[in-house]
């Protein structure tokens, strides 16, 4: 009886062995691969869209601070046109205002102006400058014009941004108008990119806080 017992317990020892043992069918198996691969295809993608976004989003308010950094120079610069210096007011008050000229070309791309940056007497010493678009950048000159061929130098920098557009257009270029003013349009992308969605677009008014005659060459 108790050898019965013994064999009963080791025929059930065996089969639960065999039952734990099973393994799957190759049908199995690749229906298993087959889902995995469909899953590790779904993170793979929603990966691949969120670190293009991101991307993106990097390139673009790069592009963005880099075109503000510009267009806030381009603003403050011929802001100061017609700035005849403290010094030169006091020796001559009620002369002429030699500095008083802004003119912008035909193209509107480009602007020229003058003030006396060093505060030096006598008034020969002017200081001109213009900021033109040309060639994907925004360039000044000091001590020329908008007809100078040599002596620009860059404002954006070329390699990190790409300048498609800067306009200037007089709003108040009347005589009567006591306050001139003149906007500005710059268009601008990061260079590190071809997605033209990722262009950045600002327009600005310079708000002369000097006496100035805004005319177009």
């Amino acid at each position: 009886m108790k050898d019965w017992i013994l064999g009963i317990h080791q025929m059930t020892v065996v089969l639960a062995m065999q039952v734990n043992q099973k393994g799957f069918t190759l049908v199995e198996l690749m229906v298993g691969m087959a889902i995995s691969l469909i899953i590790m295809a779904g993170a793979v993608y929603v990966f691949v869209n969120l670190s293009k976004t991101s991307l993106q989003e990097v390139r673009s308010a790069r592009a963005s601070q880099q075109a503000r950094d510009v267009m806030a120079f381009i603003v403050r610069d011929v802001a100061r046109a017609g700035y005849r210096g403290i010094k030169h007011q006091l020796n001559d008050p009620k002369g002429s205002n030699e500095f008083q000229n802004v003119s912008i070309n035909s193209d509107g791309i480009c602007i020229s102006y003058a003030y006396n940056r060093d505060d030096v007497i006598p008034s020969g010493a002017i200081n001109t400058y213009a900021i033109r678009y040309q060639s994907n950048e925004v360039q000044i000159i000091s001590g020329g014009d908008c007809d100078s061929s040599s002596g620009w130098a860059g404002i954006s920098r070329s390699e990190d941004l790409s300048v498609s557009e800067l306009t200037f257009s007089c709003i108040s270029c009347s005589d009567d108008d006591d306050q001139k003013r003149v906007d500005v349009s710059l268009t601008a992308q990061s260079k590190d990119t071809a997605d033209e969605s990722l262009s950045v677009s600002i327009d600005e008014t310079v708000n002369f806080m000097n006496k100035v005659v805004v005319s177009y060459e």
